[in-house]
């Protein structure tokens, strides 16, 4: 079977399964989880990046377009008639002040598995390159093509978040302080936590797309120390450490984290690493948000 097969097969799974409904993430309002009553160790360069808190004026939308395909034709067929993307962008616009329409266009990519950010051409590009690598990844990841297809929705959702993210901070402005692969990757991890149980276990899926896929070409040459982007294992350990993080009592998924290799030292510092994340990532978007929008328990 040739490449381009495995993600339309994938696909097709998805697309049989959600049939009559919605296949992935969805969310209307952005509520936080009531944080336990834990000691917060933000640390200066986070408190140093918490920008304005004025509201921003909302003079935009996201707006996603699905360009047709020549080589990959199959694949951008079966994205366009699944809908997932698409069924996000509604609660997107109900959620977010963007100063200005942020188009996010998947497309054929001369051959580059690439999903990015353009500052200069102020627009998200998901590559239908990007999904068929990472198809055929978890089609070698997952026995069962039913489990490859969710696990591919659900890493694509989190790297259109990843994505996302890098938009705000250069569109709105958010000022993230730390290094943007690293901020873009909590970003999105603190958006899918915010989904629930849907949106955690896509987090988590995004963490295997970044060991079993992704981290697979890691080496510890000096291009790839010198990349913007974490090494794949290291991005899947924050993840993982992230949104166990969230319920630090969960022993499932304590174990579940171990035997992803995360260590005892670290997995001890998960539920002050989410806490930390949570206040963060609530202060800088706080302004971003649109008056019907909450960041806070109902």
């Amino acid at each position: 079977m040739s490449k381009p097969y495995t993600a339309v097969r994938l696909l097709s799974i998805v697309l049989a399964s959600a049939a009559g409904g919605h296949w992935g993430c969805s969310f209307t309002t952005i509520n936080a989880a009531p944080a336990p009553n834990t000691a917060l160790n933000d640390g200066a360069s986070a408190q140093s990046a918490l920008g304005s808190r004025e509201k921003i004026a909302d003079g935009g939308d996201f707006k996603v377009t699905y360009a047709p395909a020549k080589k990959l034709a199959e694949i951008a067929e079966a994205v366009n008639e699944m809908k997932a993307f698409s069924d996000l962008i509604p609660d997107l616009n109900g959620n977010f002040a963007l100063a200005e329409d942020l188009p996010i266009v998947f497309k054929e990519c001369d051959g580059r598995a690439n999903a990015s950010y353009d500052p200069k051409e102020r627009k998200i590009t998901i590559c239908y390159e990007f999904i068929q690598y990472l198809a055929n990844g978890f089609s070698k990841v997952y026995e069962k093509d039913q489990d490859g297809g969710e696990a591919l929705v659900n890493a694509m959702t989190f790297f259109f978040f990843h994505e996302l993210g890098h938009a705000l901070f250069h569109i709105d402005g958010i000022l993230v302080g730390a290094r943007q692969e690293d901020a873009a990757d909590e970003f999105a991890t603190f958006l899918m936590i915010r989904l629930g149980d849907d949106g955690e276990l896509a987090a988590l899926h995004a963490a295997v797309a970044f060991s079993r896929i992704i981290g697979l070409t890691d080496s510890l040459d000096s291009a790839t120390l010198g990349d913007e982007h974490p090494l794949g294992k290291q991005r899947a350990f924050d993840v993982i450490c992230w949104v166990y993080g969230k319920d630090p009592e969960d022993r499932q998924m304590r174990a579940a984290a171990k035997a992803a290799g995360l260590p005892e030292s670290r997995l001890d510092r998960c539920g002050e690493e989410y806490q930390s994340m949570n206040k963060r990532w609530d202060k800088l978007l706080e302004p971003h948000l649109k008056q019907e929008a909450s960041t806070t328990p109902e």
